[in-house]
């Protein structure tokens, strides 16, 4: 179950706004979702007197008192995954406070075109946090002396190439030292081998072109499968 708190005065607003995180939850995850829908400081107060976790918080600054709302709520609960809603002409030294740590900001208005992007990392963020707690869910990788912690359901794929192994997410690729063995057995079983060069995250994969020998994944990228592994493949995209 994951909780999400929203206090907005301005009903279609916060219509929209729990919309579009409905969406985005139901296409990241299989978990039900709880809304707390919060027209009033009362109601925001009310919520704050209970003891339930609260996962992701939405304020609207622009509602009355929302700063010192933001404030209450991360001083009630540290751990929730916070967006503040703010007005373009609003000055950031408003809401850029210790005391809030927003980890998202959206501009108004809610449907703007940037709103489902800065909402899906917002979501995509919060799991990622939460997935670092699960075993098996986290690859870390060494870079540059730093350790870098990559969480499993964004990696693509895996590909071995000029002696080392190169982890691919859609939008950024990790390199390091290994080999596709080692990697493998610290993946969740939700990825195989492919193809000799190749791990694929089963997950992502769209369709399986036999003719071609490939693999479309859900981003459009395609990665080679070879015959040896293609009975293996078939029996995981059931």
């Amino acid at each position: 179950m994951v909780t999400i708190a929203l206090y907005d005065e301005h009903r279609q607003e916060a219509g929209m706004l729990s919309h579009m995180i409905r969406r985005q939850l139901a296409q990241s995850c299989d978990e039900e979702s709880c809304f707390l829908i919060c027209p009033s400081p009362d109601r925001v107060r009310e919520k704050l007197a209970e003891k339930n976790l609260i996962d992701l918080t939405c304020v609207d600054l622009e509602s009355e008192g929302g700063i010192g709302m933001a404030m209450d709520i991360r001083e009630k609960y540290p751990e929730t995954q916070m967006m503040l809603l703010a007005s373009p002409e609003m000055s950031p030294l408003y809401y850029m406070r210790p005391g809030i740590h927003a980890s998202s900001l959206l501009l108004k208005p809610v449907d703007s075109a940037d709103a489902p992007r800065i909402i899906r990392e917002f979501i995509g963020s919060f799991f990622d946090r939460r997935m670092e707690t699960i075993p098996g869910q986290i690859l870390r990788i060494e870079k540059r002396g730093e350790i870098v912690s990559v969480p499993c359901r964004k990696i693509c794929y895996v590909e071995a190439r000029m002696k080392k192994v190169f982890i691919r997410l859609p939008d950024e690729e990790y390199s390091c030292r290994d080999t596709l063995e080692k990697i493998l057995k610290v993946l969740p079983d939700t990825f195989i081998r492919c193809h000799r060069g190749y791990i694929v995250n089963t997950e992502r994969i769209l369709k399986i072109n036999f003719p071609a020998g490939e693999l479309v994944l859900d981003n459009g990228m395609k990665i080679p499968l070879s015959r040896s592994c293609r009975q293996m493949v078939k029996e995981h995209v059931r």
